[in-house]
């Protein structure tokens, strides 16, 4: 993780050499257009040229919405279905590297960066090609349906793995990696930590959006990793006041710098290699 604001809140912000993260997504969500296919999400990928040679199918995303109703948090989660006489399709198109992804459909557009062994080039970096891609994504679109456009909602995604080894060898020193995890362990006289997944789930207040904190685990070349998943998302606004998808997506980035520096622990973070710079704006 890169260019968060350190837990002093001054005005020094605090970037890592070696930051866990391994893959990073800028996503917006539309209202589906009328008359969109798979036939012009192929068009579009021709579009791009030989330097995003790669493309696979998907199953499209649902939908998605962050409601603030107080009941919500009470709602069962679970599989959604939809039925439908239309079959969406989704196409995944890599660059020659494979470590920049454009992912289209009708209704949503996003930008991922993938690690494939290389360090994270820092939000600032990602951020204007995203912009790149979206505004050829929207031109696109534009030609293709007379419709307007109705963006509904932003979201960041940054993925961190941890790999057993030098932070941690055995299950009960994850809690020295992560944090917030500290408060779960129980006497150690009658039980030893294994491990914990989950999700915790916050509002950007004031009813901005959400971010979700999403532990699992995976294994690499055979090797365990802890995997910290921060998710932020929320809606854009219709009304003259409401956040637009620039300021959501800042908003996302910013509050997942912050979160992530709360999560994890110094011991942390001095592994990763600090590095201190002036805080931009």
């Amino acid at each position: 993780m890169v260019n968060a604001t350190n837990n002093r809140e001054s005005e020094v912000a605090l970037k890592f050499r070696k930051p866990p993260v391994v893959e990073t997504v800028l996503s917006v969500q539309f209202k589906p257009l009328p008359g969109i296919g798979a036939a012009h999400l192929g068009v579009f990928w021709h579009q791009l040229g030989d330097a995003w040679p790669n493309v696979a199918d998907a199953p499209a995303l649902e939908r998605e919405f962050e409601r603030f109703a107080s009941d919500n948090i009470w709602e069962a989660g679970g599989l959604r279905f939809k039925l439908q006489s239309r079959v969406d399709a989704r196409l995944q198109i890599q660059n020659a590297t494979r470590d920049r992804m454009v992912q289209v459909q009708n209704g949503r557009f996003l930008f991922n960066w993938t690690g494939s062994g290389q360090s994270y080039p820092s939000y600032e970096s990602v951020r204007p090609e995203f912009d790149e891609y979206w505004d050829r994504f929207r031109e696109f679109l534009s030609c293709q349906s007379t419709a307007s456009l109705e963006l509904d909602q932003w979201e960041v995604v940054y993925v961190n793995h941890i790999p057993k080894g030098d932070l941690w060898t055995s299950p009960n020193e994850i809690p020295r990696v992560l944090s917030f995890l500290g408060s779960t362990c129980l006497d150690p006289r009658s039980t030893e930590f294994e491990y914990a997944t989950g999700e915790w789930r916050y509002e950007i207040p004031s009813q901005r959006g959400r971010l979700y904190v999403r532990l699992g685990k995976t294994q690499k070349d055979g090797v365990p990793n802890i995997v910290l998943t921060l998710t932020a998302r929320g809606p854009i606004g219709k009304k003259k006041d409401g956040i637009s998808l620039e300021e959501g997506l800042e908003l996302g980035h910013q509050v997942i710098q912050k979160s992530f520096l709360r999560l994890t622990s110094e011991e942390a973070q001095r592994h990763w290699e600090p590095m201190y710079a002036s805080t931009s704006k």
